[in-house]
C-alpha cells in the first residue's frame, strides 16, 4: 500500500513557481538560440549580398533582437492583414514580409544597414533557411 503525500499549500505554490520559472528559463534559451541563429544569418547575408552592411556584432545582435520583436508583435497582425494575397501567392507573399521586416531593422539599428530591397529579400531568405536547419536538426 502506497503512503500518501500531504502537500501543504506552501509546497504546492512552490513547486508550481519552480515549474513555471524552469519553463519560463527554457522558453528564453530558445528565444536567445533562435536570436544568435538569426545574427548568424545576417553576418553570411552580409557576406553573399552587397546591400547588407554590419559594422559591428553589437549590431548585429541588436538588429536580430529587433527582428525577433517584430515577428513576434507585428507579424501575426501582418499575416492576417494579407492573408488573402498570401493564399494567392501559395504563402511566397511571406517572403515579401519577412523582406520589409530586415528592410525596417537595417533602418532603426545604427550599425546594420540594408539598401535594397533585393537584399533584404535575400537575408529574409537566408535568415528562414538557416532558421529552418537549425530548427530541423534540434
Amino acid at each position: 500500500m502506497a503512503a500518501k503525500i500531504e502537500w501543504s499549500e506552501d509546497s504546492k505554490k512552490a513547486a508550481l513557481y519552480a515549474l513555471l520559472f524552469l519553463i519560463y528559463n527554457i522558453n528564453m534559451l530558445n528565444y536567445f538560440r533562435q536570436v544568435i541563429i538569426v545574427a548568424i544569418a545576417f553576418y553570411v547575408s552580409a557576406q553573399l549580398f552587397p546591400g547588407v552592411v554590419l559594422e559591428s556584432s553589437s549590431a548585429t545582435i541588436i538588429a536580430a533582437l529587433l527582428l525577433g520583436a517584430l515577428n513576434v508583435l507585428v507579424r501575426p497582425i501582418i499575416v492576417l492583414l494579407t492573408l488573402p494575397i498570401t493564399i494567392i501567392t501559395l504563402g511566397l507573399f511571406l517572403l515579401v514580409i519577412n523582406a520589409s521586416f530586415v528592410y525596417f531593422a537595417g533602418t532603426l539599428v545604427d550599425g546594420f544597414a540594408v539598401t535594397t530591397f533585393g537584399a533584404a529579400l535575400g537575408t529574409a531568405v537566408v535568415v528562414s533557411v538557416t532558421s529552418f536547419i537549425v530548427g530541423r536538426f534540434s
